[in-house]
């Protein structure tokens, strides 16, 4: 073997394991004071609205318990409804500045090392009711001699979308029509 390739061989060994030796005792963190030798370890925070989106809440505030300055940090809650962050273990507290019925709403989190930690309370969030016709009053029809009221429930039901592929639940309403004679007009 040539000895200049061998020696090209050994200096891209050593400039490959420069950065690593580089980085491996005299690290120190910028973001979370450890003591020398002691791996860092983070948790992660799961957890949802129980709105199920994200229409009028648009973000979770959570703050270390230890944080004497009182300042939340915002992360976005996912179309879904949901929400995760990476956490150093410790306890901390979630925030939802418009919650349920536009209120401040308040949770808190044990994060614990290498494991998923969940809010200790269920966050609510501020939801768009759908119109409910079950509920909502239903018109006074008052009857001509030769008129009568017909009413059906139709049931609530799951609905597919094609252009973006998923289920959808359609809730239930009451269906009201009225009959005079030969003349018939809908009423919903």
């Amino acid at each position: 073997m040539n000895y200049k390739h061998l020696f090209t061989i050994l200096m891209i060994c050593v400039c490959l394991a420069a950065p690593a030796m580089a980085v491996s005792a005299h690290y120190e963190s910028k973001i979370v004071p450890t003591a020398p030798d002691t791996p860092i370890t983070y948790g992660t925070l799961v957890g949802s609205v129980r709105c199920g989106y994200n229409t009028l809440t648009k973000e979770v505030g959570i703050k270390n318990d230890l944080d004497v300055t009182g300042s939340y940090k915002f992360i976005p809650i996912r179309p879904d409804g949901t929400f995760e962050e990476i956490l150093i273990p410790g306890n901390f507290t979630l925030y939802l500045a418009d919650g349920n019925g536009g209120q401040p709403e308040y949770s808190h989190a044990t994060i614990r090392a290498n494991e998923k930690s969940m809010p200790e309370v269920d966050l609510l969030g501020h939801a768009v009711s759908p119109p409910n016709k079950i509920s909502s009053p239903q018109p006074t029809i008052t009857p001509d001699h030769d008129c009568h009221t017909h009413s059906v429930y139709i049931p609530g039901h799951f609905e597919y979308h094609c252009q973006k592929p998923h289920w959808r639940w359609v809730p239930g309403y009451w269906y009201t029509w009225t009959c005079c004679k030969h003349h018939c007009h809908d009423q919903r």
